[in-house]
This record gives C-alpha cells, structure tokens and sequence, in this order.
C-alpha cells in the first residue's frame, strides 16, 4: 500500500475556491488521476497543474462534507491497464459551475508507492481523499452513471439512517403519491366516509343502527337485564319477569288483540267489598275490558273499579 503525503491543493485549486466565494458558482469535482511520474527535489506541489505522468484515472463515487472538510472517495482498478505501474502520485480535478475548465485542485505523492499490475491479474483500490474547503464554498461532484458501488460503500450507505431522507420527504409531500390511501374518515349519515388521497370519497353504508337515536326495524332484541337498578335496556322478557317476581304466576291479566298477559297476582281480604288496587307494571293508553279470574279454591265474585292506565282496584263482592 502507498504511503502518501498530505494532500494539497494546488494554486489552482485555491484560485478556484476564491472563485466560487465571490461568483456564488458551485465547486464541481470531476475526477481522480493516478500516476506513476516522479517528483524532483525542490519541487513543490502547489505549482503543479497536471500529474507527471499520468496513467489512469476514476470517477468519484461519494462525498462526505465535515464543517471545512470535504471527504472524497473514488475506486480504481486494473481493467483497462496493458501494463502495471507504481502508483506513486494522485491528483483530484475540478471545476468551477458546469461549464467551468477542468484544473489540478490538489495533490499528493508517495515516496514508497504500491505496484498495481495489469489487468491479467485484476486489481482495485479505493481512496478517500480528505480536502480543505471552505464552508461556504457550494461543492458538488460530476458522477459518471457507469460508476458502481462498491461493498463497502453500499453497506455504509444502508448503515446511514438519513440516507434517504430527502427522498422520503419529497415522497410524502407529493399529493398524489398515494392517490388510493386512505387519508381522512367521517360519518355521514349510517355510513362511513372514506377520503382517498386524491380527494375522492368512498361512502361505506355500516350495518348498525347509530348510537343517537336509532331508528329500528323488525323485532331487535336485547339482552336480559339482571334486574339491577340500572339504565339497562328492559325488553319484554325482563318485565315479565320482574312482575312475575313482584306477584307471583296467578293474578289479573290485561287481554290485547287476543293475546293475554299475566302481569301478577294480588290478595284481598276475606270480607265482602274487600278491595285492593293493583298498580301495572307498565302504563297503558286505554282499557276496553277487564277480565278477572280467580285462581284459588274458592268461587268467588270479583269486580273492578277506577281503572286508569296506571293502576285498577279490584272489589271483592261475596265472601
């Protein structure tokens, strides 16, 4: 492995720098060279404008910026080579904006450099170049669209948990990324309104009765109530039996339409015009007829008076 010097930019590479401060133009870099040219004593590296010799060159694959820091990385190898060489010098090219000259912006060189051999005997190197630029100064890169990640590259950038995201802001800013999802849901009316990403609506009519009053058909059921003091629903059964379990099984009955209804029993005492008032369970809007019937051992007279639709008394005539 070549040992290199620092890196360092060439006067070129400064001017450039300059330049972009004062147009506001982007610093493009374009590419890395390598080179097998050797550097004479007294030579100093900010006054080259070119490698001594170079031999190939590769694109540059990523960039990493750290306040006035600018990191590069660019992957070479062997396949184009007929002849290997030492690697003993890398220049980093750029320019200024796109239609800018391509110029040398900075240099190294290795004293003790590493052989890379021809292509017969295939060879890669990746290099990350750190360079001094000002923050200020707008830098992007030129990529080839033939260059490939490497393994590593490609495992630092799954690794890099901001490394999409300007791709997913973009994505879920744009209105019709998602014109099927669902994006708002209301009631309306006894349905569901769904409200698409595209601004459509979906109504879904629901099976079920709203919770404000409900308009039912056929014949609902409910559960039983336990026959707590409670806001429960009361259904037909529950108050059958509540006034079945208040009275007993015998008792005047209420006739509708045919159909008669136990709705408890009662006692009166054993003189004649005892009397008792019975109240009902439930309130009823008229009473046309009453038939009362005597469920115990003896035949007796029964009568009925002040009927209302809340309560009846009941008359004892014969003792």
């Amino acid at each position: 492995m070549s040992q290199y010097n620092p890196v360092t930019p060439t006067i070129q590479g400064q001017a450039m720098i300059a330049e972009s401060l004062r147009t506001e133009e982007g610093l493009v870099f374009t590419k890395v060279e390598w080179g097998d040219g050797i550097v004479s004593s007294g030579e100093q590296y900010p006054t080259f404008t070119a490698l001594k010799n170079k031999v190939i060159e590769s694109p540059i694959t990523k960039m990493e910026r750290q306040d006035s820091t600018l990191y590069i990385t660019s992957v070479v190898n062997n396949s184009t080579l007929s002849t290997g060489f030492y690697c003993r010098e890398i220049g980093v090219w750029a320019k200024i904006g796109a239609n800018g000259t391509e110029q040398l912006f900075a240099y190294t060189y290795a004293e003790n450099a590493s052989y890379t051999p021809s292509s017969n005997q295939y060879n890669e190197k990746r290099i990350r170049i750190g360079l001094g630029v000002d923050a200020n100064v707008n830098v992007t890169i030129k990529f080839n669209s033939e260059v490939y990640l490497t393994r590593q590259e490609l495992e630092d950038h799954d690794a890099d948990s901001a490394a999409h995201d300007a791709a997913f802001t973009a994505h879920n800013a744009d209105t019709d990324a998602h014109p099927d999802k669902l994006v708002n849901l209301t009631t309306n009316g006894n349905s569901l309104r769904a409200v698409k990403g595209d601004g459509t609506t979906i109504d879904v009519e629901v099976p079920y009765a709203p919770s404000s009053s409900p308009a039912l058909t056929g014949i609902p059921t409910a559960p039983t109530a336990d026959g707590s003091n409670s806001k429960a629903v009361a259904n037909v059964e529950y108050v059958l039996g509540q006034s079945r379990a208040s009275y007993g099984e015998t008792g005047f009955r209420v006739a509708r339409d045919g159909y008669t209804t136990t709705w408890g029993n009662f006692s009166i005492g054993t003189g004649a015009g005892s009397s008792t008032t019975v109240t009902f369970p439930l309130a009823v809007t008229n009473i046309f007829d009453v038939d009362i019937s005597v469920f115990n051992a003896a035949t007796e007279m029964i009568g009925w008076t002040n009927a209302t639709n809340t309560s009846i008394n009941i008359v004892k005539g014969v003792s």
